[in-house]
């Protein structure tokens, strides 16, 4: 996926799809979009943090909120001071 010029890797773009719902999302939800039976939660964060990097510019983020001891993720759309 391109945006605005950004390449969207294919674990990323799996990522984004899950997120576009726009509910919160368990780690082990967004494991399974890693691709991979082994992947630890290290893994995810890294590909989050560059995720995030991509899509801040556009005006997107995503955020994280720990609600019953369960970490939870969501994208969200940032809003300018002038919105």
């Amino acid at each position: 996926m391109k945006l605005d010029n950004i390449h969207f890797t294919p674990t990323e773009n799996r990522l984004l799809r899950i997120f576009s719902d726009g509910r919160l999302h368990t780690v082990e939800e967004l494991l399974s979009a890693l691709d991979d039976d082994l992947a630890e939660w290290k893994q995810l964060k890294d590909h989050i943090v560059r995720l995030r990097k991509k899509i801040k510019p556009m005006g997107q983020d995503i955020m994280n909120t720990r609600h019953h001891r369960v970490l939870y993720y969501r994208q969200i759309r940032v809003l300018s001071p002038d919105e």
